[in-house]
């Protein structure tokens, strides 16, 4: 069996790092959108938001490289994880949860400063200005 997700998208906040017993934290929205034309030619978009967890070492390098609107390359297990609000009913909250030998995340642009010939990896695109949604919550009741 194969619990995998692979998004590429963009960081919708700085993320936001803490330290769970003596273990690292990043924690972060991406967003990743697909665009088509409907039937009468119209270009639409649609967007989807994903609550994203590193953990571990590469946790550290995340909270240090890592910034609002970069594009990066996940790849995780999906996490369903419940919890209870201040009312005590059930939530559900699903996450890409980036931990263990079978998931990455990497920058798919260049690093700020370095020209854009030194890594053609990088590429030469100007980065597009994101988008936040307002009514996303990155829920964080979820105690452990």
């Amino acid at each position: 069996m194969v619990n995998k997700a692979i998004l590429i998208g963009r960081l919708g906040q700085d993320p936001e790092i803490k330290d769970i017993n003596g273990t690292a934290l990043a924690k972060f929205s991406l967003v990743t959108s697909e665009r088509w034309k409907d039937s009468s030619g119209e270009w639409k978009e649609n967007a989807e938001w994903h609550n994203i967890e590193v953990w571990g070492k590469i946790a550290e390098s995340v909270g240090k490289y890592y910034k609002k609107g970069q594009l990066v390359n996940v790849e995780g297990k999906i996490q369903t994880q419940k919890y209870q609000d201040q009312t005590g009913q059930d939530k559900y909250r699903t996450v890409i949860k980036v931990q263990g030998f079978n998931s990455t995340i990497m920058s798919l642009q260049k690093p700020e400063g370095q020209a854009s010939t030194e890594n053609p990896r990088y590429g030469t695109d100007p980065q597009p200005e994101v988008k936040v949604a307002e009514n996303v919550e990155f829920v964080d009741e979820i105690p452990f």
